[in-house]
Order: C-alpha cells, then structure tokens, then sequence
C-alpha cells in the first residue's frame, strides 16, 4: 500500500492512497487491528471495508472485545498492531490536533452513559460534548 496520493501540486501527502491504490477506499477500512492487554489478546487481527453510509453492528458475546474494537476506531485505545484508515487516510498515525478532531468526529456513547437524570436530553448531549 502506498501510503500516499497526488496533491495539486505534484506532491504526495502522507498518510493518503492515492486513488485506485489497495488504501484509496472511501469508507472505514480496518487492515489486521489487535489489541492486547498484557498476554490477553482483546482483539485479534480484525480486517473489513465499510462503504460511506453503511450502517454496520458489531455483536458478540460479552467480553467479546467490541468495546475495545470501537474504541479503537475512535483512537481513545491505540492498537497494538494493525491500521485504521477513513478516506485513504492513516486515522493511526494522528497525533495532537489531527487525533483530536479525529475523536470529536468519530463519536460514541458509553456503555456506562453518566447522564444527569433530572436534566432533559437535549441537555446532556450539549453537556457531553
């Protein structure tokens, strides 16, 4: 894969395929995503291609690793191997600003979901951003 595409000026720009390239697909490409936690392996080598729009479950029973799985695609957990692209781009390789935006782009709700009861829900989705 090569990693890059073609800017306007000539140029390669890090971290993106360059159209019809194996990383060029437009949607949430996961390539070989594990995770382990000391000698427990959480999540082991998970590869797919999902297409803009999609609407995808992820099930399994508990302890399963989905959690980890999606909080990985939101890098609050970094892999231990594997990549995440979304658009061709390396979600992997963000650092400080980029992963940040990264992370408020990619929304989730927690399982454990701290919301204030006598608040309305329009409030506590303000109150969580």
């Amino acid at each position: 894969m090569s990693g890059h595409s073609t800017l306007p000026n000539g140029q390669r720009e890090p971290g993106r395929a360059a159209p019809g390239t194996p990383g060029s697909h437009e949607g949430l490409v996961l390539e070989g995503l594990t995770r382990r936690f000391g000698h427990h392996v959480a999540v082991d080598g998970v590869t797919a291609a999902i297409e803009p729009g999609s609407f995808v479950g992820v099930i399994g029973r508990s302890g399963a690793g989905k959690s980890t799985l999606l909080r990985m695609i939101n890098r609050l957990v970094d892999p231990s191997a594997g990549r995440i692209l979304w658009a061709g781009q390396d979600v992997t390789a963000l650092r400080g600003a980029a992963l940040r935006r990264w992370r408020a782009r990619s929304a989730m709700v927690f399982q454990q979901f701290n919301l204030v009861g006598r608040l309305d829900v329009l409030t506590n989705v303000i109150l969580g951003r």
